[in-house]
């Protein structure tokens, strides 16, 4: 049986890591400055469980797609009729995981060229290191969609 993953992050924990000590990072939500660990912060339970798409939802998704380059269509359809099969499904853990599974092996992917950087800019300001991951990660996307092009 697969165990589901109740604590799902929308920030990535190794984006934060150069910013933690101890594995903990400072924190200041509204008045209140905060200390938790990697594990407790930028993550709600089920963040990327999923719902039915609506008509309305589906006409919209198939509009962006058509607004795209032709070569990066066949690319979103795929990603879309993935999505719909998994909010349509009557399997629990894949409506809450799935999502999270994706951005999990994306993640991994690119995790030990993380690693490499961290240890090779622990010199650069905060703001370098920010620079770098941003111009890491926007070609990566970019990569992915054309990945699945085939001409």
């Amino acid at each position: 049986m697969e165990t589901d993953k109740k604590h799902q992050h929308y920030v990535w924990k190794n984006y934060l890591k150069p910013w933690a000590t101890d594995k903990k990072i400072w924190c200041k939500r509204h008045d209140s400055i905060f200390n938790p660990s990697l594990n407790n912060i930028a993550q709600e339970k089920y963040f990327y469980e999923v719902d039915p798409l609506n008509e309305i939802e589906i006409r919209i998704a198939t509009r962006f797609i058509e607004m795209n380059p032709p070569e990066n269509r066949p690319f979103l359809i795929k990603k879309l009729a993935q999505y719909i099969y998994i909010c349509n499904s009557n399997n629990k853990h894949l409506k809450k995981n799935a999502i999270e599974d994706y951005h999990a092996r994306i993640e991994n992917s690119i995790g030990s060229a993380f690693e490499y950087l961290y240890k090779k800019i622990c010199l650069f300001s905060t703001i370098t290191i920010t620079k770098l991951i941003s111009s890491i990660l926007y070609p990566f996307n970019t990569f992915e969609q054309k990945e699945c092009v085939k001409k």
